[in-house]
């Protein structure tokens, strides 16, 4: 089992990390392979933290969470009016000189 979840990952990783997906899926391969976090991080060149991350996405999700899924933005309602407010706000608050 875990030959075969380190042959999976060793595919989707290239030999220089083109994206953070990748760099990803090479912690977590030498996380299985035994390396320490710290190891892991200075490696890759991303926080300790980072590293921690990845890896509890990975014992929850499995191999689901080496796949890149394009995050949705939201569309913010009301921006226009927001500057209005804005600069009336500031007109109110500075005063008019006439």
């Amino acid at each position: 089992m875990l030959r075969t979840l380190k042959r999976k990952i060793r595919k989707l990783i290239s030999k220089k990390p083109k994206n953070l997906n990748e760099t990803k899926a090479r912690a977590i391969l030498l996380h299985l392979e035994g390396m320490k976090i710290s190891e892991i991080a200075k490696i890759l060149q991303v926080h300790k933290s980072t590293v921690y991350r990845w890896i509890n996405e990975f014992e929850k999700e499995g191999e689901k969470c080496l796949i890149l899924q394009a995050k949705k933005r939201k569309k913010k309602e009301g921006k226009r009016e927001g500057n209005k407010h804005t600069r009336t706000t500031r007109k109110n608050h500075m005063g008019s000189k006439t």
